[in-house]
């Protein structure tokens, strides 16, 4: 990636009371959200291991814009989106000439059920189980994960033709993203089911009337809530943004922010559904700048 010379900025909210916590912001409603700090935690069918997926880094190329998809063991998948339709980038010939991009169709949000396209790629340094034919089985299934029920699914399944050849179905719901996954192959069946998520959009309000001259904080609204709030903040200049979360012991419980933000206004729709009724702490600080706000779950 490039180098950038930002100020850095945080933006973090602190738990007061210890609770259970998947914080959702849904602005996204894609059924594949790719914006950088979205998490998902999947869970084997066996309890016996997870796997974490997080949307690490972008980058811009030619005027298109690729997303870097973390999965376990540090191996990073790049996406491109165009409205409905998501390519998965030759993860090789990108590495060596991002100026010659290779990408195929690998999901099609908009396609009819039954259609199907090839994947046919090749790189040594992305899995297989990435290419062979791809076919939209159902748009209406019900997937069911220890994070919920999920209806009304965009069902895949890839026919992967390589050494380990397979089948690999996977389900995505709208706002969440793929909530589950299962792997038919030589080496066995594996079925992962999506244990936890973190989907957070921040969202530029669009408000250019003013110059931003300051970090600035807003009282969150409607205040006290229950599920829904609303968290608006200014930033004066682009800098990286990391939001986490702590309990009433100050201990971190995750990241779910890490990223960079232009100079903006942005607004943050906050899902406390999963809180228990209390008073909590949002804090912005910028260098030497910190902001703090109370919000006020009442259930």
């Amino acid at each position: 990636m490039k180098a950038h010379s930002y100020v850095s900025v945080s933006f973090v909210v602190v738990l007061l009371i210890n609770t259970s916590l998947f914080p959702q912001t849904l602005d996204d409603l894609s059924y594949f959200p790719l914006n950088v700090g979205n998490q998902w935690i999947y869970e084997h069918s066996d309890h016996s291991m997870t796997d974490t997926v997080v949307v690490a880094d972008t980058q811009r190329v030619d005027n298109k814009l690729y997303y870097a998809v973390k999965e376990n063991y540090d191996r990073y998948l790049w996406f491109r989106k165009d409205n409905e339709k998501y390519y998965i980038v030759d993860t090789l010939a990108f590495k060596l000439d991002p100026s010659n991009i290779k990408e195929y169709l690998l999901y099609d949000f908009g396609a009819q059920t039954g259609q199907s396209w090839n994947t046919p790629l090749t790189s040594i340094l992305l899995d297989c189980e990435y290419s062979g034919t791809v076919f939209l089985n159902s748009k209406k299934d019900t997937a069911v994960t220890p994070y919920g029920t999920f209806d009304s699914c965009y069902a895949f399944l890839r026919e992967v033709q390589c050494v380990d050849a397979g089948r690999v179905k996977e389900w995505f719901a709208q706002g969440i993203g793929r909530v589950a996954y299962h792997d038919e192959s030589i080496s066995g069946i594996r079925d992962y089911l999506l244990k936890w998520v973190n989907i957070v959009m921040g969202t530029n309000t669009g408000d250019d009337s003013f110059p931003i001259r300051e970090f600035s904080l807003s009282q969150n609204y409607p205040n006290p809530f229950n599920p829904f709030t609303t968290i608006e903040f200014s930033v004066p200049k682009e800098g990286i943004v990391s939001i986490k979360i702590y309990n009433s012991l100050g201990e971190e419980i995750f990241t779910v922010f890490d990223g960079y933000k232009n100079a903006g206004k942005y607004r943050i729709n906050f899902n406390s559904s999963a809180f228990s009724s209390g008073v909590y702490l949002y804090k912005l600080q910028a260098g030497g700048v910190l902001l703090t706000k109370k919000m006020i779950v009442l259930k």
